[in-house]
């Protein structure tokens, strides 16, 4: 009986700990909705259809305690284009309680596009990548995870600014533009 209860104990404490340890490294899959805040609003109403969703995957690395790396990627095929689109953000990571965690952070989004034999980036030929940089915006990323052991279920947001980085409008890269928000959702599995 005795050794029970003491097993019983050791795996809630187990528990407890790997629900409060902040993991190294996440990695798992993520869905996204490819329709905005704008496109809702003008279709008026949510569609579910199978085209607004795309797949990929995300990787989280936690650099120290409350700073993490998040990097999602989705890919897409069409019109004899191959496409890689991920917004890689550096998150500032607020563990609410042991089971949720808030993240906030910034980033930007670079879509690689195979084209013809040839590789762009933000539509930008390959070799010009300080180019495609100057000219994507500065994204904003607010996160809620639910960590349950060894899985993570998160729910994110982006804004985009409303300028690009060389557009000369410095206040419009900082401000968000609310009505191209986008969502995603991932399940990631926790190592480390």
């Amino acid at each position: 009986m005795k050794r029970r209860i003491s097993v019983a104990v050791a795996i809630i404490m187990l528990l407890a700990a790997s629900l409060s340890a902040a993991p190294l490294f996440q990695i798992g899959g993520l869905v996204s909705y490819n329709k905005s805040i704008a496109d809702i609003k003008e279709d008026e109403g949510v569609v579910l259809s199978f085209g607004n969703f795309s797949l990929g995957a995300d990787a989280r690395l936690t650099l120290f305690k409350h700073l993490n790396l998040d990097i999602p990627a989705t890919i897409g095929f069409g019109e004899g284009n191959f496409t890689i689109a991920t917004i890689p953000t550096v998150n500032f990571n607020l563990p609410i309680t042991p089971f949720f965690d808030l993240a906030v952070g910034a980033g930007t989004q670079l879509d690689f596009v195979r084209s013809d034999g040839a590789w762009s980036v933000n539509g930008r030929e390959f070799d010009s990548f300080g180019e495609a940089i100057a000219s994507s915006k500065l994204v904003y990323r607010a996160a809620l995870t639910v960590n349950v052991t060894m899985v993570s279920i998160g729910l994110s947001a982006v804004f985009p600014g409303s300028e690009t980085f060389n557009g000369g409008d410095v206040l419009g890269i900082f401000t968000p533009s609310w009505e191209n928000s986008r969502i995603s959702a991932s399940v990631l599995f926790n190592f480390l």
